[in-house]
């Protein structure tokens, strides 16, 4: 591949161009292992559980303690790898490019409580985008756990270790209610949790609450009181290891995204600092506000690979297991440019959350973990000699602020829609379609979420965030971000 030397102005425009040179060459090598990766994974699982099952189902009829806790941490274990190595990371679209229906972020129902659809939005779409923005990142503790100064401190916030304690054990379910917002709903007007968007409708709140319900019941009847009834008599043994085998799962979970942004090094932002941010800046906030956790592969493996939260964060719709790999370039990159990269044992980055919790229940607490917050103005400096050129692939794009538009005209074919439209080569397909009259569903508009991703057909487009040109079949598109090249048909 020819290379092009591409000469970024600052720092923080060239700490950009290496993490988007990172993210083309690690698409690139994305396919068939990632493939048969994740396939191998979803056969392990629904064996694992499989298998768990039959174990505390012959434990409980024959009263064999040992086939008991070993078949509750077996179905532990599955209920882990479904939720966070499959089902997070399905549904952050990292297997899309399979076109496997069974592994698309846009078909796959995962076996957790929490519907795909609320956690795609709350998670994909306003945590990442937003990450550890006070009253913008919900996901800033949950709601009802205070865990800066940035946070009005109210008489509720005395008790939230044993919130936490709570959440902790049925995180699953509280997870759920975490789209609809319902903080907001059900505490005072005063004890509410910062928003910068006004609270939805009442509708809207009980729309979600009635699609929990819903998948909720479901999953009730089938772990707590199906598969009790088979053992007959011994009914009461195997719920009680299924409730167990559960709580181990919600505790595991919530230490390992607690332990993503709410741990010592971590740095939280107002709003207004975060206001028309660039690729760079946004890179920057993602590691500031994010923390690694260190360990063996198989340690990795059982968090979803969210033990490496910073790579997970810059990089969203890369393969998890990918990841540990792209640590090693991602920390190195830091480290050229004086950004703080976090990154602990289980026992430490554990320890400093509940440290945070226990500090912050109390109306006085100051942040004084970290005295001096890292200063992104530090990046704009001049580069230096060596380096005033960064060798650049010649399908990487310069930074939107530096690209020349070119404004031809095209013609766009949204199939679904039965509709064809002129559109510009300098506007996204987005915002052709939206200007057309339809209604694509869309989260960030910032290619971070993969909400608005559909089927390309045919043309060619180049996505405006990494200067990445298609080919001209059947391919998936990101429509905020991508900008046709030729006349194209949709499927939307």
């Amino acid at each position: 591949m020819q290379s092009k030397i591409v000469k970024p102005k600052n720092q923080l425009e060239a700490f950009q161009f290496e993490l988007d040179q990172l993210y083309i060459n690690t698409l690139g090598q994305v396919g068939e292992t990632d493939a048969n990766y994740i396939r191998r994974v979803v056969s392990i699982k629904n064996i694992l559980e499989f298998s768990s099952r039959i174990l505390i189902l012959g434990g409980a009829l024959l009263w064999n303690p040992v086939a008991l806790i070993i078949g509750v941490l077996g179905l532990s274990a599955s209920q882990i790898i479904e939720s966070m190595e499959i089902g997070h990371n399905v549904l952050h679209g990292q297997y899309d490019f399979i076109n496997d229906p069974e592994l698309n972020s846009k078909t796959y129902e995962w076996d957790v409580v929490v519907p795909a659809e609320q956690w795609k939005h709350s998670h994909n779409v306003v945590h990442h985008d937003n990450s550890n923005i006070i009253g913008k990142d919900y996901d800033i503790g949950y709601g009802s756990i205070r865990v800066s100064d940035d946070i009005k401190w109210n008489p509720s916030h005395l008790l939230q270790v044993f919130t936490a304690i709570f959440m902790a054990l049925d995180f699953q379910h509280l997870a759920s209610l975490h789209d609809a917002r319902t903080p907001e709903f059900v505490m005072p007007k005063a004890w509410r949790p910062p928003a910068v968007e006004p609270r939805p409708p009442w509708s809207e709140f009980y729309r979600k609450m009635a699609q929990y319900r819903r998948k909720a019941v479901k999953k009730i009847f089938r772990d707590y009181i199906f598969y009790p009834a088979m053992a007959g008599p011994f009914f009461l043994t195997v719920l009680i290891a299924n409730l167990i085998a559960r709580a181990l799962t919600n505790i595991w979970q919530f230490s390992i995204i607690f332990c993503g942004h709410f741990i010592e090094n971590v740095s939280f932002f107002k709003p207004e600092e975060c206001e028309n941010e660039s690729r760079g800046q946004w890179y920057a906030r993602q590691i500031l506000s994010t923390g690694n956790i260190e360990g063996s592969s198989l340690f990795h493996f059982m968090t979803g690979h969210l033990s490496h939260h910073i790579e997970h964060h810059l990089f969203p719709d890369v393969p998890g297991y990918r990841y540990p790999q792209l640590s090693i370039e991602v920390k190195n990159i830091c480290a050229r440019y004086g950004i703080p990269y976090e990154s602990g044992s289980f026992t430490k980055q554990f320890k400093t959350v509940w440290i945070r919790i226990i500090k912050f229940s109390f109306p006085n607490a100051k942040e004084t973990l970290r005295p001096e917050p890292f200063d992104l103005s530090s990046l704009y400096q001049p580069l230096n000699e060596e380096k005033d050129s960064i060798q650049m692939d010649t399908n990487y794009s310069q930074p939107d602020s530096e690209r020349s538009p070119i404004n031809n005209e095209v013609e766009i074919v949204f199939s679904e829609s039965k509709q064809t439209v002129k559109a510009s080569t300098s506007e996204s397909i987005l915002i052709s379609a939206e200007l057309n009259g339809l209604t694509p569903v869309y989260g960030c508009r910032k290619g971070i979420c993969h909400t608005c991703k559909v089927t390309k057909t045919s043309g060619r487009v180049v996505d405006n965030n990494t200067g990445i040109e298609s080919g001209n079949g059947r391919e998936t598109i990101r429509v905020c971000v991508s900008l046709p090249l030729t006349n194209l048909c949709i499927e939307l």
